[in-house]
């Protein structure tokens, strides 16, 4: 049994190699027939395609730095997100930002790192919770006063003010 195993991960390795060295050709062939590359040799064509790769590779390192950053950030933003999901300008802004950032931080790939699939779920926490304080905080509000218009009378009652423009001068709104 081990050794069928071993014999099919080597029969796996020669067709992915014939896989690649039958690209590799088509490459070259494709190469030789562009303008840029038509008087130049397979070893030339095969150098600058191998060039190429190296460039990409390092351009993949280089992103990849930057969306760590991005994934740390926003894993940052959705905790703060949650924290302060009783402050509702602070709350959506990090919210908002923290998912932004994590799809961000993804570059080309389809997956997520850590940092960044925590900065998603948080950031999309945040939010949510900010929603549900508000909305249960308006619910309240129209369950024990009727309305905005109620919670106002009460004010005015709490502060002894006859109109409106009473009541912002007495709190201090101008």
């Amino acid at each position: 049994m081990h050794f069928f195993k071993e014999s099919e991960g080597r029969l796996k390795k020669n067709r992915n190699s014939g896989l690649d060295n039958y690209k590799k050709s088509l490459l070259v062939k494709t190469a030789a027939n562009t303008p840029y590359l038509k008087n130049s040799n397979k070893n030339d064509i095969m150098n600058k395609i191998n060039y190429r790769k190296d460039l990409q590779t390092l351009m993949d390192l280089q992103q990849e730095n930057h969306s760590e950053y991005m994934a740390l950030a926003s894993m940052i933003l959705g905790i703060i997100a949650i924290v302060t999901s009783g402050c509702i300008y602070l709350a959506i802004i990090c919210g908002s930002l923290a998912i932004i950032l994590a799809l961000l931080s993804r570059g080309g790939r389809m997956d997520f790192c850590t940092q960044a699939k925590a900065g998603l779920i948080s950031g999309v926490v945040g939010l949510i919770l900010t929603i549900i304080i508000y909305v249960t905080a308006f619910a309240f509000i129209l369950q024990q006063y009727g309305g905005i218009d109620g919670l106002m009378q009460e004010y005015m009652n709490l502060y002894n003010a006859d109109t409106l423009e009473e009541l912002y001068d007495k709190i201090g709104i101008y």
